[in-house]
């Protein structure tokens, strides 16, 4: 079975190039019959269309056939040419103007074919089902511990670690100012002063003497000081 015939002329489908350039699938006229394949450049094997070669001319096309499956060797027959538009004389001199007709081939020699490309069809990919893994399970792994060999360590010395002096900074004391001693007067005490008995008789004041006026606290000072010349005259 010829596949992709009457589809786009593309890799896998039968197509046709050169002298003619579609393939199509139906049946001749003129009781020819039904055929598998014709190369046109109309649209159905029944013609009707221009192209192919013209009176006393010939041409060239180039078929490819593809086949469902493999395909070892294969026998092309019941060959047909289809004519039209034909003006000319018969055999019996009859005359003919825009005739057509169907020619059929025969073949009397056995049909050597060349080697036949087999366009196999396209094969949609299958896709894989998942597959599941059982993980294998792993011997456990036992490793003996190494004894571990005794380190001597001997102790670093320790370098003397020279400090030098740091030098003081020169450190400036500004003077703190000493606010104002504000004294305030202090007021002087009351001095009461007692009469000392002379001795050796002293006078008494005379009844008729002036009576001595009291003097102000801000002179008792001073009159502690006279009271004690009199006293001292007194004596």
């Amino acid at each position: 079975m010829l596949l992709g015939v009457g589809n786009s002329n593309k890799v896998g489908n039968t197509r046709v190039s050169e002298l003619f350039s579609n393939d199509r699938e139906g049946a001749f006229p003129n009781q020819f019959g039904d055929v598998d394949v014709c190369f046109t450049n109309g649209n159905t094997c029944q013609g009707g269309q221009n192209g192919g070669v013209t009176t006393g001319k010939s041409g060239d096309f180039l078929p490819i056939l593809a086949f469902s499956g493999k395909v070892n060797t294969f026998t092309l027959s019941n060959f047909g040419v289809r004519y039209q538009s034909i003006d000319g004389k018969s055999i019996d001199g009859r005359s003919f103007n825009g005739d057509s007709g169907t020619g059929r081939g025969t073949s009397t020699a056995p049909l050597v074919t060349s080697p036949v490309v087999v366009v196999p069809p396209p094969v949609e990919p299958i896709p894989a089902l998942p597959v599941v893994v059982e993980p294998i399970p792993t011997p456990p792994v036992v490793v003996e511990p190494i004894p571990a060999l005794p380190v001597a360590v001997e102790p670093i010395p320790t370098p003397p670690v020279i400090v030098e002096p740091i030098p003081a900074l020169p450190v400036a004391v500004e003077p703190v100012p000493t606010p104002p001693v504000i004294a305030e007067p202090t007021p002087p005490l009351p001095v009461v002063v007692e009469p000392i008995p002379a001795t050796g008789g002293a006078a008494e004041p005379s009844p008729s003497s002036t009576p001595q006026s009291v003097p102000e606290p801000g002179t008792i000072g001073g009159l502690v000081i006279v009271g004690l010349a009199l006293l001292r005259r007194g004596k």
